[in-house]
């Protein structure tokens, strides 16, 4: 791997996450502590970011192989690839190869950042918020959504306030999670264990309560591990689990578990790693940046163009105090400004592109590949480009550079005989003409949207101008 570190800046659908671990060990009982286990430490993980897709294992652009002494891990259990999904931010250790290209993973680690119910959401055509134990989760076109059960749950939209959901992503500025991924795991909850992960605030050790985000934790009942109740301390990460409905915004703890914040990498001087996130500091002073609690060291020509709320790629190399140093070249990509719903009218493989509703769309080594038809005569893991066919049914998310369409996220789904739809926020309106996103859409009838809403018509390809149909 190149020593020279880079930094990659873009908007699309980015993500992050999951680090190693934690020193462990057995439970002990309520106020009880334990002394950490001495667990070998794993590498610094080349790549930390979202899986986009497999076949081996695609993050951060790179495609990452396994073989039969590749470890994977999931929630600290040993687990195998087939439980890994797209959307999930793992951590991956191994070696990239010169090419950066491709790369050869040792271990791959996932760990969620909550997995529990949603108190309430706030979601308008699937992009939004979800208070999920108390933490508020972003929700953007880039989220790939997980259901039990698409048939009664087929959107992120359709989650019920109440329903048990897993979250992957990172961290956003005030404390906030964007999410990559939202399983959907059951309508309600019914006994399972619940968990959510963060630090803690307002410590209350006469009524042995203490808050994460919104949620107040009773841990009165709790086993402890790595701390004591008398040794919390404000901004301490941890875990807690709990198999009790949460109850007045109150959640009963069975468990309440100090963690090394598994967003975090601890590496060594000269160690490169490659690491997805979102900026929630900027320090023009220092010339540093932190992304996912790690501090960054940049250059001061590009300290001026980055703020909070970015989401970054980074390739860069530790120094003496654990801070990522990166010596940047800049390459910014723009959040998805378009949505697309529609069937394929044709495909180039060779070239990556993909033509929708008269709209050439280009397939980049970012784009997220999501196979989602379950009635398709085979869904495949390792989904490319070269399996789609016309005719098909897909979902993309894409933003423009210059003058290319480039696709976030595309998904296969279920063939439907619905209009095609577009989405997406008008940029301009010229009579009865208004540009969404950069496509240019004529409304059949009545008045046009104004600049600066956000808008989802149905629409038909009349010789390559969009005409919406229906009021």
């Amino acid at each position: 791997m190149n020593r020279s570190a880079r930094l990659f800046l873009f908007n699309s659908i980015a993500v992050v996450v999951l680090l190693a671990g934690c020193a462990g060990g057995g439970e002990t009982g309520t106020g009880g502590t334990e002394s950490n286990t001495d667990i070998p430490k794993l590498p610094t993980p080349v790549a930390v970011g979202t899986i986009t897709n497999f076949g081996s294992v695609f993050v951060n652009g790179i495609e990452f192989f396994t073989n039969t002494k590749s470890v994977f891990t999931v929630e600290g259990n040993s687990s195998n690839e087939s439980e890994l999904k797209v959307g999930m931010v793992v951590s991956v250790r191994g070696a990239v190869r010169n090419d950066g290209k491709a790369g050869d993973a040792t271990h791959i680690e996932f760990a969620d950042d909550a997995d529990g119910v949603v108190l309430s959401k706030a979601l308008t055509n699937g992009v939004g918020t979800l208070n999920v134990m108390g933490h508020t989760v972003n929700v953007d076109a880039a989220t790939v959504f997980e259901s039990f059960n698409k048939g009664l749950y087929a959107t992120i939209g359709a989650t019920p306030v109440g329903a048990v959901v897993e979250v992957s992503g990172f961290t956003a500025p005030g404390g906030n999670i964007t999410a990559t991924r939202v399983e959907l795991k059951s309508a309600n909850f019914s006994n399972v264990e619940i968990e959510t992960k963060g630090v803690i605030s307002d410590i209350n050790l006469v009524a042995k309560t203490f808050k994460m985000g919104s949620l107040t934790v009773d841990f009165s009942t709790a086993q402890f591990k790595n701390v004591t109740a008398a040794s919390l301390t404000t901004s301490l990460f941890v875990e807690v689990k709990s198999t009790q409905e949460i109850v007045a915004n109150t959640l009963i703890a069975s468990a309440v578990e100090a963690k090394k914040d598994h967003r975090r990498i601890d590496g060594k001087k000269g160690e490169n790693t490659k690491l997805e996130g979102i900026i929630t500091n900027v320090n023009p002073g220092t010339n540093q940046i932190t992304v996912n609690g790690q501090l960054i060291s940049v250059s001061p020509s590009v300290i001026g163009s980055l703020r909070a709320g970015q989401k970054l790629e980074i390739e860069g190399e530790f120094d003496d105090d654990g801070a990522l140093t990166s010596k940047t070249e800049i390459k910014q990509r723009h959040a998805s400004s378009l949505r697309i719903k529609a069937r394929i009218d044709s495909v180039q493989a060779v070239n990556k592109t993909v033509t929708i509703l008269g709209q050439t769309f280009y397939i980049d080594a970012l784009t997220l590949f999501k196979d989602d038809c379950g009635s398709c005569a085979t869904r495949i893991r390792q989904f490319i480009v070269a399996n789609l066919s016309a005719n098909e049914s897909v979902e993309v998310k894409a933003y423009r550079v210059d003058t290319k369409w480039i696709i976030g996220k595309l998904e296969r789904v279920e063939p439907e005989n619905e209009p095609a739809t577009i989405q997406g926020e008008v940029m301009s309106v010229v009579g009865d003409v208004v540009s969404i996103g950069g496509i240019q859409v004529k409304i059949a009838n009545g008045s046009p949207p104004s600049v600066g809403d956000r808008v989802e018509f149905a629409v038909v390809n009349n010789n390559n101008v969009l005409t919406t149909i229906g009021d």
